[in-house]
């Protein structure tokens, strides 16, 4: 496989600037429905949805408003049908078409994903992003992550990590990264390729760098016994030639790679680019071995070095070994290039990590050559895609030589013949990959050019054509036909993507121009077909008889109603794998149902026959058959088990017996053992609530799977934990809900109970992954406790395909104990003050409040009231205010006019801290006609709430007590 390199710009949000390549398509039929279907509904439900057919998505308008804002009209919905409306997944991913900012949009609100860092962590792709429009987008309500459930792993979640942009692997643990040396030392310490997690280099710089001896790893790991002796072989173009650009396929250098006496295992090389050249003209690179089979890695390309990392698969060379590794480019045409030259070489021996010692006379250098422009010379190919034709606009399951593609290549510069030697096509719209099988190409003779057994990688199909010629200036017609398995209501559109084509007078690799259409063929399924599915547990497959799924088979039927006499099945076990020992059940997956059912002993003996009792089956329906057993006791880790379906005997209507000889091998049944660990969030430790505050999580833990099966959760016990306080109605609590991830599994609207056990539920934890539990509960102002905390006692789970029971571990730890305080203030009466006429910001009364509870408040409204005219504007007072005693700042708004009797007045949010105290005096200016004498001044409300918590604080010394104000001339 080769890849075209991308220079990437860097992506960030919000205060980076941010630039997002998506690739805009001519819309086709997705999920089956006409690409004219944008603006949909179904017949009994109101809400009109958008279907985006280039990235297969819909997005539920959030209100008229919304709707209209693009110039839609009402006339432009489509009447759909709920199934065909359930076949499109949400659209998550939007943005303005000149904005930068991106949002998760879920049930009408957005949330805006505050960085790139934190996109990519959410495993988000940026190909997903759709623009809206301003007046859309503003239609939905902002939320947070925390609220639509987007969690985020942070880098310390993992244990081997690499970054994008660099091949090393490192082990972390307590904060701390590890390089692992080598490819050895990875294998010896018994690490996984597939286990390492790619992350940001900006996450992985966070670390500080330990040792093996640091992290704990086994520091007697044995050094490089071996050793990798690097060469130019001998066959290595000498350089020195014209290299023609717009070409394809052409060899820089070849380098040998010779392990000692043992064998040696390579797991990057970077070479580096050489010479006067634009980085522009190098569309692909790639390396193969002798047989010139692309080794498939994609290359990293930085500061013009190659990186190939070989960590899913490393390099193996025998002992005494050489192997030959071809080092490959594609070029463009580049007319300011023809005077540059270009060449490869490996620098030094870091530039290759292997499992030997690296030797070798560095640099080595591969030929130069000169780059030159040769279109007048070189040939031209010309790929075009054909419609099929009426008549095979529908590929047939079960049928043969089903004609998926027509291609027409022609020779378009009439400078030379051209030679094919491999097309790759690619598998577009909604069906399987695996839906494909015997692949054929034919030319328009008829004669079979190519053969694939499979769709491989990328949904992408290579045909070998061994360098089929075509003559100048002429073309052919190529045929693409197949057969299918499944796929019944599915589409596919064949794309040509990559042609080998070189010239026959030049040899070299020719530029191709591509020209592809948009022409679905519909996948139907007309005749009784069988395929195996994956060993996974329905809602129904566990209803009459539990056990272990070890096959899973489905039966489609075609256009007649049939009776399901039998089944022939046989069982291919793995070595030292024990005998089944008990009864194997026949199940109707989707209902339950028991079937049949036939001795394990007999089944693990040979071939044997299963009665159905004339199960009935309707045309162009599935009948889904699993099979379940007991496992023996003495069943292993490792042990692998397979059904085969040998026949399926079925009479038609007519009561013809027939049989299907079909020999399907079911999936492969490998016995693991799963295991479940159980965790406390760390992160609620020294949690504080107020008493009175909703939805406060009363406890969190982690449910952590082991790698190995995943696994099924279907039952869950807490009781009160170590603090010794229950989460009951009577002590203050109600409405306890709780979550595992983003399931809601139960509901206690008056919990009355220490311990509860939950069912009826199931939960899919999957192997190697770990879930949060939550318990979430409402709390009251005159709560009874203080403190609380809760212990998981059981949980019911099971192997998710294997239906063995899981172990649990951490069972009864407690969680994070959490705390619950008041939120309370006092007030009382200090001093009277005076007030002289015909004076601004008179003192007239000082009053006391103090923080009494253990939480920070807001101080929101003081009612300050006086007897008789007493600060009454109409007697001559105005600007009424509060105001800190220690140096008379106001704390409140003004009332420039205030009344007789109450004012209330707006304290601005002052922040009072627990056990801190706020003397406060209460100002007004008197004018020259105030009434001499005095008044009488208290409070009697103040109106305080937690400033974490906005619960209402409760107040108590109100009213306070009366304080006589003098009204005097001096």
């Amino acid at each position: 496989m080769r890849f075209n390199r991308i220079i990437f710009t860097a992506i960030v949000f919000t205060f980076i600037s941010v630039l997002v390549f998506v690739t805009q398509s001519k819309a086709r039929a997705a999920f089956g429905l006409d690409p004219s279907f944008k603006q949909v509904k179904t017949a009994d439900n109101p809400a009109v949805y958008y279907l985006d057919h280039v990235r297969g998505f819909k997005k539920a308008y959030v209100n008229a408003e919304a709707f209209l804002s693009y110039g839609n009209k009402w006339s432009d919905i489509k009447i759909i049908s709920q199934a065909d409306l359930d076949k499109w997944p949400d659209m998550q991913l939007v943005k303005e078409k000149d904005n930068p900012a991106v949002y998760y949009i879920k049930n009408g609100k957005k949330v805006l994903i505050e960085s790139a860092r934190d996109f990519t962590n959410l495993g988000f792709k940026w190909s997903d992003i759709a623009n809206l429009n301003k007046a859309d987008l503003e239609q939905y309500a902002s939320s947070t992550y925390e609220e639509v459930k987007l969690v985020i792993y942070k880098l310390t979640d993992y244990e081997l990590v690499k970054s994008k942009v660099s091949s090393a692997v490192y082990y972390v643990k307590d904060k701390l990264k590890t390089p692992i040396k080598s490819a050895a030392d990875f294998i010896k310490l018994g690490f996984k390729w597939d286990d390492i997690n790619i992350v940001e280099e900006d996450d992985l710089n966070d670390l500080t760098t330990g040792s093996y001896e640091d992290v704990g790893l086994d520091i007697g790991l044995a050094s490089a016994t071996t050793s990798l002796a690097v060469a130019l072989d001998s066959s290595s173009p000498k350089g020195g030639n014209n290299l023609p650009l717009a070409t394809t396929n052409n060899l820089l250098a070849v380098f040998n790679l010779k392990s000692g006496t043992e064998q040696a295992e390579v797991s990057r090389l970077d070479f580096s680019l050489k010479g006067i050249f634009s980085e522009q003209i190098l569309t692909n690179i790639h390396l193969s071995g002798e047989n010139q089979i692309d080794l498939g890695i994609t290359p990293a390309i930085n500061n013009k070095t190659a990186s190939f990392n070989f960590k899913d698969s490393p390099l193996v060379i025998g002992a005494g070994e050489t192997k030959k590794i071809y080092f490959w480019v594609d070029l463009v045409d580049c007319p300011a290039c023809t005077s540059h030259d270009l060449q490869v070489t490996i620098n030094q021996a870091s530039d290759i990590s292997s499992s030997g010692v690296v030797s070798g006379n560095f640099p080595i250098m591969g030929g130069s050559f000169n780059l030159v422009s040769a279109l007048d010379v070189l040939g031209q190919a010309k790929i075009e895609e054909l419609t099929v034709g009426e008549a095979n606009r529908q590929a047939i399951i079960g049928e043969p030589e089903q004609i998926i593609g027509k291609f027409k290549i022609s020779e378009i510069s009439g400078n030379e013949d051209i030679l094919i030697n491999s097309l790759t096509v690619k598998i577009q719209g909604s069906a399987l990959p695996s839906s494909f099988f015997n692949l054929v190409m034919e030319n328009e003779k008829g004669k079979i050019v190519a053969r694939a057994n499979s769709v491989g990688e990328e949904r992408q199909v290579l045909f070998d054509l061994a360098g089929y010629k075509i003559k100048k200036s002429s073309e052919e017609i190529f045929t693409v036909s197949a057969s299918l398995n499944e796929g019944d209501g599915r589409s596919l559109n064949l794309a040509m993507i990559n042609a080998n084509i070189v010239g026959s007078a030049n040899s070299f690799g020719l530029k191709v121009n591509y020209s592809n259409s948009e022409e679905n063929i519909d996948i139907v399924r007309k005749n009784l077909g069988v395929v195996a599915k994956k060993l996974e547990a329905s809602k129904k497959v566990f209803a009459q008889k539990t056990g272990t799924i070890i096959g899973v088979f489905e039966v489609r039927n075609g256009n007649q109603e049939i009776y399901i006499d039998s089944l022939d099945l046989s069982l291919v076990k793995s070595s030292g794998a024990a005998n089944l020992d008990k009864e194997v059940y026949v199940v109707d997956y989707d209902t339950g149902e028991i079937l049949g059912q036939i001795g394990g002993p007999a089944l693990s003996a040979g071939q044997v026959n299963i009665n159905i009792a004339d199960k009935t089956l309707l045309p162009k329906n599935n009948l889904a058959l699993a099979f379940l057993t007991t496992m023996p006791a003495r069943s292993q880790d490792g042990y692998t088990y397979q059904l085969i379906l040998n026949k399926v005997n079925h009479r038609t209507a007519d009561n013809i017996f027939l049989t299907n000889a079909i020999d399907i091998k079911g999936e492969i049944f490998k016995v693991i053992l799963s295991q479940v660990s159980i965790y406390p969030n760390d992160s609620l430790s020294g949690k504080i609530y107020a008493k009175g505050q909703s939805k406060v999580i009363a406890a969190s833990f982690y449910l952590e799977s082991s790698a190995g099966d995943d696994t099924a959760i279907t039952g869950l016990s807490i009781n009160k934990g170590g603090a010794g306080n229950s989460l009951t109605y009577d002590n203050g609590f109600s409405n306890l809900k709780v979550y595992i991830g983003s399931k809601k599994i139960a509901t206690v609207e008056k919990p009355d109970k220490s311990a509860y056990d939950f069912n009826g539920f199931s939960y899919k934890l999957l192997a190697g992954k770990r879930i949060e539990v939550k318990v979430y509960v409402d709390t009251i102002k005159d709560l009874k406790i203080d403190k609380a905390n809760l212990q998981i006692t059981g949980l019911v789970a099971q192997g998710y395909n294997s239906g063995m029971e899981t172990e649990i571990s951490g069972l009864n730890t407690s969680s994070q104990e959490v705390s619950f305080v008041g939120a309370m203030a006092q007030v009382e009466a200090d001093a009277a003050g005076q007030i002289i006429l015909n004076k601004d910001d008179n003192n007239a009364a000082s009053f006391k409040i103090t923080n009494n509870g253990g939480e920070a408040l807001k101080l929101e409204y003081l009612t300050i009231n006086s007897s008789g005219d007493g600060f009454s504007n109409s007697a001559g007072y105005s600007n009424l205010r509060v105001g800190k005693a220690s140096d008379g700042k106001s704390i409140s708004s003004k009332v420039s006019k205030p009344v007789a009797g109450s004012n209330k007045i707006k304290l601005n949010s002052y922040v009072l801290d627990p056990g801190q105290e706020l003397l406060v005096n209460v100002y007004v200016d008197s004018g020259p006609d105030v009434s001499i004498g005095g008044f009488s001044v208290y409070l009697s409300d103040l109106e305080a709430s937690g400033k974490t918590s906005k619960v209402a604080a409760s107040v108590s010394g109100l009213p306070t007590a009366e304080l006589s104000v003098t009204v005097g001339a001096n």
